[in-house]
Order: structure tokens, then C-alpha cells, then sequence
């Protein structure tokens, strides 16, 4: 029959969607237990449309369902969410934030307001929420919510990302702190925004070293010039992982200004090192390098031999062919 009650209220509709609407046991009369499953059945579905037409007022209900694939109705829920675009947004983090609910729940009511920002345009004020879930005790949660972070590149996500760094930095190298505090460097990273480079710059300071190299690393991928400067006088940084990152961003900027303090790190001890500061040599085309690179077509490194290669194909000119040419023939087998 028709539904009827639509204006009933979201928790009572919640009731009728919370009956145990699973298939008829053993009874003695199959064809009144078949009636009566059809019964809940429809007074479920009537129970949905009455929670699609009340909209945003029912949204906590449906995020409840939707974030539950084993719950009656799930699909129908998913789809009046989607009809609430960015509206559902708010309660779909208040129960991604809600301890305990289960984990696999909470997971899911995140990617639905992926979802839902996707189609509404972003995040917007409720970046805090995916903020506090940085902090969150389960791991995937806190993983989901720093990938979301990571695709929001917001300047206001600035400051929960360096308070997630300060608090993994600080437990140590175990692989689940390494894992979080590289994933923030990362988001901090694709902000392209000098308040992210503001952000940035304090931690190429930092007594941790690898703090200082990620913070190398990510102020290449911000793309902004201003960050040369300091990104020069880290190829000072009395460790190689600074040095190496420091020569990759330079690279990636395209600083030909700074290929003359690269150029030195061809002869650094740490053949990482050299291998980066080929690379950025290879992308800044620095013609007046190749003196020093065909030298290293001999690294003991296969590594920095590689690289070395790349950088001379990059630069080209009569002066690298025939060392291109030797290095094709060579026991390295290079393209």
C-alpha cells in the first residue's frame, strides 16, 4: 500500500529501519512469514523515503545506514546523501568521529564525504573535523583522514599538519610514527602556497634530521621560488639526507642559480648524494657541468652511473655524445 507517516520524526523512522528484515525461518505457516517479511520490507522503504524527504534533519540516520554495508536499506541511504551533496558533509564526520562506532563504519562515512566534497566543490569549514581525526587512536582512520587532508591542500589544514608532526616526530622511528609524519611533509607539500613555505621553512632548522630532509623535500614539491635561498644553504647540511634532498628540490625548481653549489656535490662521499645532484644538474641543462659528469660515468656507484647518463642525454651537445655513446656500449647496459 501507499506509505504513509512522512512526518514522523528521524529516530522513529530509525525504529522501522532497525527491524530485523532477514529471511523467514522454519515456521509452520511459510506463507504468513513471507507476508510478513514483504510487510517489513515495505514499511522500510517507506521509512526511507519518509528520512530522503525530510533531508538534511534526517541526515544523521542516513549517514548511520550508509556507512553500514550490512544494514537494511544501505543503497537507498547512500543515495539520499548523494542528494544532499555537501550538506551531508557535517554528519558524515560527526560519525567518522564517533569512537564507537566500528572501525570499518567510521572508514566508510569518511569516503562517503570524499564523495560528497567531490561533487559539492570541498572541504570547506569542516577541515577542523579531519583535523582532530589526525589524532585519532585507530590507524586507518587517522591514515584516511591524512589522505583526505592531503587532497584538500588547504592553507587551513596548515596547523594540524604541523601539530601531527610535532606529535609522531617525537615517538621515535617506529614505522607507524615514520608513516604519518611523512604523509604530513607530503600534504604540507602540496599546498602551493607560501603559507605552507612559512610553515616549512623553521623545521630546515630542526636538530632531527630527518625533519630537516623532509622539510627539503617538501618545499620542492610546494613550487614556490622563494624557498631557493634556504634551499641552497641546505646542500651545506652536515648530513647527506638533507644534502640529497635539498639538491632534488633545487632540481625540480628549476634553480639554475644554484648549479654552482651542485656541482660540487658530484664529488660528495655519499653516493646518493651524488646521484641527486646529477639529476638536478640533468634538469637544470648545466652545460658547464659536463666536464664533471662525464668524469663520473667511472662512480663505482651503478646508481650514480645511471644517473649520470640521464643528466648527459638531458644536456646533450656534441661534447657529451661520446660519452652517451660509451655508456650504451658499457656493461651497464644503459638506453
Amino acid at each position: 500500500g501507499a506509505c504513509t507517516g512522512l512526518g514522523i520524526p528521524p529516530k522513529a523512522i530509525d525504529g522501522v529501519l532497525g527491524e530485523d528484515r532477514s529471511e523467514p525461518g522454519s515456521r509452520s505457516n511459510d506463507e504468513e512469514a513471507e507476508k510478513e517479511k514483504e510487510a517489513r520490507e515495505a514499511r522500510g522503504s517507506c521509512a526511507l523515503a519518509a528520512l530522503t524527504r525530510l533531508g538534511v534533519a534526517a541526515a544523521d540516520v542516513l549517514v548511520r545506514i550508509a556507512s553500514d554495508e550490512d544494514a537494511p536499506g544501505e543503497s537507498e541511504a547512500k543515495e539520499a546523501l548523494e542528494a544532499l551533496k555537501g550538506e551531508a558533509i557535517p554528519a558524515l564526520l560527526r560519525y567518522a568521529e564517533n569512537a564507537t562506532r566500528s572501525e570499518k563504519t567510521r572508514l566508510k562515512a569518511l569516503e562517503l564525504a570524499g564523495e560528497a566534497v567531490e561533487k559539492s566543490g570541498g572541504w570547506g569549514s569542516q577541515l577542523p573535523a579531519l583535523g582532530r581525526l589526525l589524532r585519532d587512536p585507530l590507524k586507518a582512520v587517522r591514515t584516511a583522514a591524512l589522505e583526505a587532508l592531503e587532497s584538500a591542500a588547504s592553507v587551513a589544514a596548515i596547523p594540524d599538519l604541523l601539530q601531527c608532526i610535532r606529535t609522531w616526530s617525537s615517538k621515535g622511528e617506529k614505522e607507524e610514527a615514520e608513516e604519518m609524519v611523512e604523509g604530513c611533509f607530503s600534504a604540507l607539500g602540496k599546498i602551493k602556497h607560501e603559507a605552507a613555505v612559512t610553515a616549512l621553512l623553521p623545521l630546515l632548522r630542526e636538530r632531527q634530521t630527518s625533519l630537516r630532509a623532509k622539510a627539503a623535500s617538501a618545499l620542492g614539491d610546494t613550487g614556490v621560488r622563494s624557498v631557493i635561498p634556504a634551499l641552497r644553504e641546505a646542500l651545506k647540511d652536515p648530513e647527506a639526507d638533507v644534502r640529497r634532498e635539498a639538491a632534488g628540490s633545487l632540481g625540480q625548481l628549476g634553480a639554475t642559480e644554484a648549479a654552482g653549489e651542485l656541482q660540487p656535490l658530484l664529488a660528495d662521499r655519499d653516493p646518493l648524494v651524488r646521484r641527486e645532484a646529477c639529476s638536478a644538474l640533468g634538469q637544470l641543462r648545466h652545460a658547464p657541468s659536463l666536464p664533471h659528469l662525464i668524469a663520473l660515468t667511472r662512480d663505482p656507484d651503478v646508481r650514480v652511473r645511471r644517473n649520470v647518463f640521464l643528466a648527459l642525454g638531458r644536456i646533450g651537445g656534441p661534447a657529451a655524445r661520446p660519452a652517451l655513446e660509451a655508456g650504451r656500449a658499457g656493461p651497464d647496459g644503459l638506453p
